[in-house]
């Protein structure tokens, strides 16, 4: 029983870090994005570096950890055998991380 809590508290730490942690690099990329439209003193290549960067984690704060906090929840409740909106959340979030990590690296290697 008492790992079971141990468990569950975590998983209730990682979800509201996770929550905070979106919520912010939602703002921030969004003023980074503003900023560098709104810059015309940045050499082109790297303007258009740090735009693909900061579009890529402004996906990551709207649908990478919102889907990883969404399957959080469902196994904390233990909704996931046999479960449609599990399996739909978790394939989400496998699909967002590696479309955004791949954009980012991609976008540094480029």
């Amino acid at each position: 029983m008492m790992e079971n809590e141990d468990i569950t508290s975590s998983y209730i730490t990682t979800c509201v870090l996770n929550a905070f942690l979106s919520y912010t690099a939602v703002m921030l990329n969004c003023l980074t994005i503003y900023a560098l439209t709104e810059l015309s003193s940045l050499p082109r290549p790297l303007k258009t570096l740090l735009l693909s960067l900061a579009v890529s984690d402004l996906g990551v704060g709207l649908m990478v950890q919102p889907s990883y906090i969404a399957s959080l929840v469902m196994e904390m409740e233990h909704k996931t055998e046999n479960n449609p909106a599990y399996n739909i959340t978790y394939k989400l979030y496998v699909f967002t991380v590696n479309l955004f990590g791949f954009a980012s690296f991609f976008g540094v290697t480029f």
